[in-house]
């Protein structure tokens, strides 16, 4: 029941946000072209240019955001093989105060 809220909350953003979105390239429709390090961009309508800048952006905060995960990830993995070499060696250790 929980999920099918969610869904429909998620949904219904996703709607108002493309509602929002075409609205405001509509209401922005003066055409402009952009330079970009020399290079000249094609002329498109300052909303729609606005709203591909926005997107680009969130997407490429998204990856950033996502690189501390992953190195902590490697850590972690990194740091669960220590802990099993230190008790493979503690066992080692234990057997062999047994023996002698």
């Amino acid at each position: 029941m929980i999920k099918w809220i969610k869904r429909l909350i998620l949904l219904v953003i996703f709607i108002v946000a493309v509602v929002l979105g075409v609205t405001f390239t509509s209401e922005n429709s003066q055409q402009v072209s952009l330079m970009l390090f020399g290079i000249g961009l094609p002329q498109l309508q300052l909303g729609l240019w606005i709203m591909l800048v926005l997107l680009l952006g969130s997407f490429l905060g998204l990856l950033l955001s996502f690189l501390p995960l992953l190195w902590g990830r490697q850590s972690a993995a990194a740091k669960d093989r220590k802990i099993s070499q230190l008790e493979k060696e503690i066992n080692q250790l234990r057997t062999a105060s047994l023996k002698g």
